[in-house]
């Protein structure tokens, strides 16, 4: 896959946007239809799994809208993940996170990476549920009778 130099503000360069269902924007196709573009900040990424997440009514639009990529780029490190929507779709799991609603995701390991999180292109580790300043507490049962 080639690198992503078309991936640039495209609030200033007339990119469609693509809707939530709530009204917000999702993100942005490019003004040939092809590509879908989104930034997204650490909250964004799903810790486990690993993943990167689509709304599942974006997912519907980008297939009506014949998208071929999407393209997903961290607000604050400059790290871009590429994946072609068809190869999303044979990859895809379903979560439902509560206030994001249903979602549609991807592990990391199968996004093609560019940028600073990503040494020789290689598929990103994942990360523990348990971070290094917490430490797993017993859990106590208690029984009620």
């Amino acid at each position: 896959m080639k690198r992503n130099n078309y991936y640039r503000n495209t609030k200033t360069t007339g990119g469609q946007p693509v809707l939530l269902a709530d009204g917000r924007t999702a993100g942005y196709l490019t003004n040939d239809g092809k590509v879908f573009l989104k930034r997204i900040n650490d909250k964004n990424i799903l810790r486990y799994p690993p993943a990167l997440c689509l709304d599942r009514t974006v997912l519907f639009k980008l297939q009506r809208f014949g998208v071929r990529t999407i393209v997903i780029k961290h607000k604050i490190d400059g790290t871009v993940w590429s994946l072609p929507l068809e190869k999303f779709l044979e990859k895809t799991f379903g979560i439902n996170r509560g206030m994001a609603g249903s979602q549609q995701c991807v592990r990391l390991q199968h996004w093609q990476v560019e940028g600073n999180n990503a040494p020789n292109n290689a598929p990103a580790k994942p990360l523990s549920p348990l971070s290094n300043t917490a430490k797993a507490q017993p859990i106590q049962q208690r029984l009620v009778v």
